[in-house]
């Protein structure tokens, strides 16, 4: 008789940085700087898979980072961030500075070549219904992750609809 563990390992944090970068300009490429790797790490897609029903308490960046974090798993799992400045939503007869500094979280998990399995691009500071709108997946599921990638060639969809959304941005795995 043989027997067959398929028990994960337990993740484990190789980098964190909680550095606070400076945003880019407006319409200028996003900075993807890697904030987590992590390895023996997997998404926690059921969080994913409904943002509305997953955020706890009210939208903000806080509650809504958790649902971007790891579970143990079998892979390397990076975080990104990109700081960057964008105009706000001001409703009519609204005043003050259309001009808001917003955050794209960038989450990447790998396979131990660093080929990259899965991806997922969202926006924290998104305030319109449905949160899950702006959540998009990579398509692309032969891009060995590296230093100087531009996300443009992880080719991300619209996870509601399944529509291509371009985005333009580099990801740095060291500060640069």
């Amino acid at each position: 008789m043989t027997t067959v563990s398929c028990q994960n390992k337990t993740s484990k944090v190789k980098f964190i940085s909680e550095e606070i970068d400076e945003p880019t300009e407006i319409n200028q490429p996003k900075k993807f700087i890697l904030k987590e790797f992590t390895e023996n790490a997997d998404f926690k897609y059921s969080n994913l898979s409904n943002i509305d029903d997953n955020i706890n308490g009210t939208r903000s960046n806080e509650n809504l980072i958790p649902i971007f974090e790891h579970k143990n798993g079998k892979y390397n799992y990076y975080k990104f961030i990109a700081t960057f400045k964008g105009y706000k939503y001001l409703a009519p007869g609204d005043e003050g500075e259309n001009v808001g500094i917003f955050h794209d979280i960038l989450i990447i998990k790998t396979n131990q070549s660093n080929n990259i399995e899965d991806a997922y691009l969202y926006t924290l500071e998104w305030a319109e219904v449905s949160l899950q709108y702006d959540l998009l997946k990579s398509t692309n599921k032969s891009q060995k992750l590296e230093n100087g990638l531009e996300i443009e060639k992880l080719n991300f969809n619209r996870t509601v609809s399944d529509e291509k959304v371009k985005e333009k941005g580099t990801i740095y795995l060291m500060n640069n």
